[in-house]
């Protein structure tokens, strides 16, 4: 893993499954923006399922799906864009690495909602 971790890095935990160190700031996406046409409600959705630190959140599955499809769809069309737009304001190195990392976090929680009517996630805080 080529990335500098850094204290705040704590993985938000989905389903049980550990997300990527960087998943706690995914909330970038949303913000700055970093991903033109981003909806204002999936916006603060990725702002909301962020703020998780020793905090049981739940939420509908559809409703993750929706969003969480929303972001994986914007990111994978604007890579050149982010990779310029989020180290502006981002704490330490920023690499396609980090984008990769995102991705493949959205595809998990995709993945682990099929099926579900509630998910669940948190983060040690």
């Amino acid at each position: 893993m080529d990335i500098e971790l850094k204290e705040w890095m704590t993985p938000i935990i989905f389903e049980g499954v550990e997300l990527s160190p960087i998943s706690i700031a995914i909330d970038h996406l949303g913000m700055y923006g970093n991903l033109p046409d981003i909806s204002k409600e999936c916006s603060e959705w990725l702002w909301r399922f962020t703020i998780c630190h020793g905090v049981n959140m739940e939420g509908e599955s559809k409703i993750i799906t929706q969003f969480v499809t929303e972001v994986l769809s914007l990111l994978k069309a604007n890579k050149a864009h982010l990779l310029q737009n989020v180290p502006l304001r981002f704490d330490g190195n920023f690499t396609e690495t980090h984008l990769n990392m995102w991705i493949s976090d959205l595809e998990t929680i995709l993945s682990l909602c099929t099926n579900k009517t509630i998910c669940h996630w948190t983060a040690k805080g």
